[in-house]
């Protein structure tokens, strides 16, 4: 049998350091804003909770992806291609990022990384569709992000946010149609 790296064949995910790309079944799915180096602390974390999984560069999260519904029975693999090369790893802690709450985790886009809550996005990510967890459409109007969709579909999904109470201005404007 030939031999495959983490990533190559289906049912795994990975992030390569030698070229900073996420792959899962030998499909570039993003690539980590800036390069390894030796010395470098990598994480990952597996979030059974949403089924999400990310990486860190010591310390700072710089890719994450939504998984498919085997990842119950996900295991902890490394590939190498150096000889001689060291690694440590650490299962138990502390760990160099806090994991945070399922609760928190959900405000992150799987593809990018971008953290919504904190107004990040990236403007070509289809799944951070041009804005945090608010937006606007063409008419103005207030979108909230409807976080569960977008995970769901990888694909920006949004809402109208409904106001009780609505301007005089528009709600003069609004009788005039009635």
């Amino acid at each position: 049998t030939g031999a495959a790296f983490p990533g190559w064949c289906g049912r795994s995910y990975a992030l390569h350091v030698d070229d900073g790309y996420v792959l899962h079944c030998n499909a570039r799915m993003a690539l980590a804003p800036r390069p390894f180096h030796s010395g470098d602390v990598v994480g990952c974390c597996l979030n059974l909770s949403d089924r999400s999984v990310f990486w860190t560069q010591n310390g700072v999260r710089v890719a994450s992806m939504r998984i498919g519904p085997h990842a119950p029975r996900m295991l902890p693999v490394i590939g190498l291609l150096s000889f001689g090369a060291e690694l440590e790893l650490n299962f138990e802690g502390p760990f160099c990022a806090p994991i945070k709450h399922p609760e928190e985790m959900q405000l992150y886009c799987y593809t990018c990384s971008a953290h919504w809550a904190h107004g990040e996005f990236d403007p070509t990510c289809a799944a951070c569709g041009g804005g945090g967890m608010e937006s606007r459409d063409g008419a103005g109007a207030v979108l909230e992000r409807d976080v569960a969709h977008t995970h769901g579909s990888m694909h920006a999904q949004w809402r109208a946010v409904c106001f009780e109470e609505v301007p005089s201005e528009l709600r003069d404007l609004l009788a005039e149609f009635a």
